[in-house]
């Protein structure tokens, strides 16, 4: 249980709680190796106090996230790998029967030739992934699916990218994907730093040819240090507008005083829950992802209560 108590100044706490219903606010969360254990991931070493028991199994941890953001919000987005379809879709349907779960999958499984070549027109790739894809939602209900693709998109994007794809051969490569009539957020696939615009731009342009119903979510919101980036505003703005209305608003959240945690021990100061309520009340948002690392969901969402509740709200 947190117990840090984020205060809001002259806020009210009905005022919080119009902001975040107002807006469509989810979990983010991201689940690998479900039967792994908190300490077994994290490690004697790690920096931080753990979220839960050492014992605790990383599903059970997910399931202790997701029941903080319960009050918060009626969606989570949770992605896992190819392997873990059932034993964590139909644990979190089954237990959380009144929110929506997003599911998404790990493109790299997909990949029986490795990323080192144009993955993206090859149609062996998409017709398995759109068949996990549907199995995904027939078990939880939804009509959405994620591709995390961080790893494996970066040949075509960032200062790594070393490919242009032959976007001729998006549409026949991926029918699969089109045809299964899901909405599919791609990520990341954006205009990233090292990489020329014109090119991001036109590989965003072939996907929502190739696939209308696709959608991409942004990656920088949350970071203070990038805020004040020239370039990083050039490419957000150019990203905003390549995706249309496809954009997905997507936000780094921290716990406590905003400390963003790999699991690796490193850390990088993102939002806090004070300054992503500020943030959200300045826009004018239909949908926010909150990306709070899968080490403080529980956390974030616990504190996002907190405000939403007059006996957890603290005025300054």
């Amino acid at each position: 249980m947190s117990t840090y108590q984020p205060t809001l100044g002259q806020w009210q706490s009905r005022a919080i709680s119009t902001v975040i219903m107002r807006k469509k606010v989810l979990l983010w969360h991201e689940i690998n190796i479900p039967a792994r254990t908190l300490g077994k991931l994290y490690g004697d070493d790690f920096p931080f106090p753990l979220p839960g028991p050492a014992d605790m199994t990383l599903l059970d941890y997910t399931v202790e996230a997701v029941n903080a953001w319960r009050n918060v919000s009626d969606t989570a987005v949770i992605t896992t790998r190819r392997g873990h379809i059932d034993e964590v879709y139909q644990r979190l349907a089954g237990q959380f029967t009144k929110m929506h779960i997003i599911p998404g999958l790990k493109l790299n499984e997909y990949l029986p030739k490795g990323t080192d070549y144009d993955f993206l027109a090859d149609h062996t790739v998409w017709e398995p992934f759109a068949e996990d894809a549907l199995r995904c939602t027939a078990i939880t209900g939804t009509r959405q699916i994620v591709i995390m693709a961080e790893g494996p998109m970066g040949k075509f994007n960032g200062q790594h990218g070393r490919y242009k794809p032959d976007m001729s051969k998006f549409d026949e490569a991926m029918a699969p994907l089109r045809e299964s009539g899901l909405r599919v957020t791609w990520y990341p696939v954006g205009v990233h730093a090292g990489r020329p615009i014109a090119d991001s731009v036109e590989l965003v342009r072939a996907i929502l040819k190739a696939v209308p119903n696709s959608y991409f979510p942004g990656t920088w919101d949350g970071f203070p240090t990038m805020e004040n980036d020239p370039d990083a505003h050039e490419r957000r703005k150019a990203h905003i507008e390549a995706t249309k209305r496809r954009f997905v608003h997507h936000i780094f959240v921290g716990p406590g005083k905003g400390l963003y945690v790999w699991s690796d021990g490193n850390s990088r100061q993102a939002y806090t829950v004070v300054d992503f309520m500020r943030w959200l009340e300045e826009r004018s948002l239909g949908e926010v992802w909150v990306f709070p690392g899968a080490f403080n969901s529980k956390a974030v969402g616990e504190e996002l209560q907190a405000l939403l509740t007059p006996s957890g709200f603290v005025m300054r």
